[in-house]
């Protein structure tokens, strides 16, 4: 049985409907960017998600999440270089969106960090550890202390390091 619409119910209805039609249409190249990031998302091989990713931040290369997933791909797989770039840029391109969580913006650089640090780039995991404390917790609940506590590991490895080559 269809009952019909309250007055408000309809006249909500038709401020919805004008206000779709006045909206920008979604480029169809995002549309494709999502799907393909969909596949990497679902995609258990490694090489098939560095692929999708990758194709869907060639249709859309402002897409922060694919570069991110794109990173932790490729750490995976042993390409901290890339990696560390790919968290790079998803880092930039989360600064720029005003609406985004700060738990984004420590999980990308807490991941970065990690990167440098499993190739003794100590000085820059310590920068990302440091800045990704400010954020608070992160979206994987790494604390600022659990934060704090692995920059404090970082400077101890470092101070190795010196001792080592003097």
């Amino acid at each position: 049985v269809l009952h019909p619409l309250s007055d408000h119910g309809e006249a909500a209805t038709k401020a919805l409907q004008a206000q779709a039609s006045r909206a920008a249409p979604v480029p169809k190249e995002s549309l494709k960017a999502q799907e393909f990031f969909g596949l990497g998302f679902s995609a258990s091989d490694p090489d098939q998600q560095l692929f999708y990713y990758s194709e869907a931040i060639r249709l859309d290369p402002r897409f922060e999440e694919a570069y991110y997933r794109r990173a932790i791909t490729r750490k995976v797989k042993g390409d901290v270089d890339g990696a560390v770039e790919d968290y790079s840029r998803a880092i930039e391109l989360k600064y720029r969106r005003r609406d985004l969580a700060y738990s984004g913006r420590a999980d990308a650089l807490r991941e970065r960090a990690e990167a440098r640090r499993s190739v003794d780039d100590i000085d820059g995991a310590l920068r990302d550890y440091e800045h990704a404390s400010r954020f608070g917790r992160s979206s994987s609940g790494a604390s600022v202390y659990k934060l704090v506590e692995k920059v404090m590991i970082a400077r101890r490895l470092k101070q190795e390091l010196l001792k080592g080559t003097a």
